[in-house]
């Protein structure tokens, strides 16, 4: 009777341990599952922040380039109109070194007239007196 108690016994423990193994199973099974469904939720996070950069980023670099094209062309405008008025000042002063040079041939044109008509005014009583 004393084996039969203490087989009994035996075979309650193991079953308890089975039963509490069973148990550590059931909740190794349970955190792995949590485990599981929160990795998904993260990897889906990282996913939908991954495509959110990723458009973010598409956008940045659209405007960038808009900016970019902006400024090449506000450059070429600014090019363009710098050219222009450089031309033009170019022209006002050739018009200018024209009107100079003109100016100075006339003066000296004045001033030949001048100094020969002193030289009759001077020469003329001379050959008066003759």
């Amino acid at each position: 009777i004393d084996q039969k108690k203490a087989d009994a016994v035996a075979l309650a423990a193991l079953k308890a341990e089975d039963e509490a193994r069973a148990l550590r199973e059931a909740e190794i099974r349970a955190m792995a599952q949590c485990v599981s469904t929160e990795l998904k939720r993260c990897e889906g996070d990282v996913h939908a922040q991954a495509l959110r950069k990723a458009e973010l980023c598409s956008r940045l670099f659209g405007q960038l380039d808009d900016c970019q094209v902006r400024h090449a062309f506000e450059l070429d405008v600014g090019e363009a109109v710098m050219g222009a008025t450089l031309a033009e000042l170019e022209g006002q002063l050739a018009g200018r070194e024209a009107a100079l040079a003109q100016l100075k041939s006339t003066m000296h044109s004045l001033v030949f007239d001048m100094h020969t008509k002193f030289l009759e005014a001077i020469e003329a009583p001379k050959f008066a007196e003759t």
